[in-house]
This record gives C-alpha cells, structure tokens and sequence, in this order.
C-alpha cells in the first residue's frame, strides 16, 4: 500500500526534503532484513493513520542500542540521546552484528525524567559508567488530545519517560 506522496523538492533516496519521511509506506520487512551498510534516516509520519506503527518500527530498530544517561541533551524543546546501535537489520543476511552511532531524537518535548529502577541501580561502577540498554520504546496517550509520554524501557528497571505534545515526532538518525 502506497503512501500519499509528500509536496516540496525531493532528496536523493526518496526522502523529502526537510525531513525523513519516505515518500511511500516503506516495506518494513524488507528494510529490516538488508545487506545495505546505507545509514538508517527515519522520522515518525505525522499525517498517518496510527503513528504508533512508526515507533514500533523504530523501537525494532534500537532495541539493544545502549546509550549513556549523562549524554542526554536538550536541543531547544527536542531531546537528543546518542546511541551506540547494533544494526540487527544486517545480521539475517550477514551473519555480522556491526554498531554504528546514532542519534533518536524527539521533539515536541515538554519534559524528561530517567528513572534509575532499582536502588542497586546506583552503584559505584554505573556512576562512572551511566550506560542503560533500550529494550523498547512507546508512546501512551494523553486521555485530553494534547499529547502523550514516550516511554523508553530499559535494562536495570530502568526508563526515560518523555512528555511530549501532540505533534511530537522521533526521529532516527545514523551517522555517516
């Protein structure tokens, strides 16, 4: 099932300019089970039926990704996390699980709390080391329309929770 395509100047790759929606639905079986090395580029749709697709397609796509909690940063009313990201989508056709760095942005953000989970959380060695692992990421919806919480589970009982409006968005975006 195509998309409807998106007004403006296109980019190479399909992508529109300005942002990282594809121009059609992806195939997302497809695209996560590769042998492409090209960087992942992929932002939330906001004019789609259920945009909670998206984010379980991004969750598929940093689950394992690890991530260090005192390199969260705040871009304007956005949230940066850089991410150390196994590249599952390569391992079926390859047999290799190669990292990349990346980043997962989300905008809209209202507010952002990491909760360490279990008092063990907080020792000596992950004080110096503040590294969690993503295990997935969604989003809960505001019962009033005007936004919701992304939630970022994590290992340690751990999460980041997200307060964002209703025109939020994640984007995912490798490095080069």
């Amino acid at each position: 099932m195509k998309a409807k395509k998106l007004r403006g100047k296109q980019k190479r790759g399909g992508v529109h300019e300005g942002g990282y929606q594809p121009d059609t639905q992806p195939d997302f079986g497809s695209n996560f089970h590769t042998q492409s090395r090209t960087p992942i580029r992929y932002e939330t749709r906001q004019a789609c039926a259920n945009g909670r697709h998206d984010l379980i397609y991004l969750s598929s796509y940093i689950h394992d990704a690890e991530f260090r909690i005192d390199e969260i940063r705040q871009r304007g009313r956005s949230a940066v996390i850089p991410l150390r990201r196994a590249r599952w989508e390569l391992y079926k056709q390859t047999n290799e699980l190669p990292c990349v760095q990346s980043e997962l942005t989300v905008s809209a953000v209202k507010s952002l709390d990491v909760q360490l989970g279990a008092p063990f959380t907080a020792t000596k060695k992950f004080l110096r080391n503040p590294q969690l692992t993503i295990f997935s990421l969604e989003y809960i919806s505001d019962d009033y329309g005007d936004g919701g919480t992304i939630v970022i589970s994590c290992n340690l009982y751990s999460k980041v929770t997200v307060q964002v409006g209703d025109k939020y968005k994640v984007r995912l975006e490798d490095a080069l």
